[in-house]
């Protein structure tokens, strides 16, 4: 597994638990002791720099492996090794048992997302009570066209929710043209 793939596909806040450093999940980041000055530090668990800590009292940043290697005393393929064994996020292997009721509103049409077009992607407001309350829901598929998740967007602020085990970053990939997935 290369650097990128590496840093991609570790749980930070499972890493952290992993090396022994007390940590909680705060938004899109995880706080923690930072190992130079003890004031609290955080590690970004999502999207771009993924895995990158900063602390602002000692302006300390590393990644997730300099930090492995730091607090057990690593060389670099030890500390990727440790990660890639221990922690490593993995990919959901099977499909969904259930499915949301997505409704086509009005908001999709503003967007110019007409109705045949979310129909086929699974994209809609979900009927009923769910965690996606409140949110245009999207229907996540592996590169197999299996259904996995369903990933959410808040109408009222954009915020995007999801189940905490569920690692979106996983399952981003390019379609292939003429591609049969619905």
């Amino acid at each position: 597994m290369n650097y990128m793939d590496l840093m991609q596909s570790v749980n930070p806040l499972s890493a952290l638990k992993a090396l022994n450093i007390e940590a909680t999940l705060q938004g899109a980041y995880v706080q923690f002791p930072c190992l130079k000055c003890q004031e609290k530090a955080v590690i970004k668990a999502y999207g771009d720099k993924k895995n990158v800590m900063y602390c602002p009292q000692c302006k300390t940043t590393r990644h997730i492996i300099s930090l492995t290697m730091a607090k057990n005393n690593l060389e670099w393929e030890d500390a990727k090794k440790f990660l890639k064994d221990h922690i490593a996020a993995k990919k959901i292997a099977q499909e969904l048992t259930f499915e949301y009721d997505l409704r086509y509103i009005k908001l999709l049409e503003e967007k110019g997302l007409d109705k045949e077009f979310c129909t086929r992607m699974g994209i809609g407001y979900p009927k009923g009570k769910t965690m996606l309350a409140g949110c245009v829901a999207f229907t996540v598929r592996d590169e197999e066209g299996n259904r996995i998740a369903y990933y959410g967007l808040r109408i009222k602020d954009g915020k995007p929710v999801f189940h905490k085990s569920f690692n979106p970053e996983l399952y981003l990939y390019l379609s292939r043209p003429n591609s049969n997935i619905p």
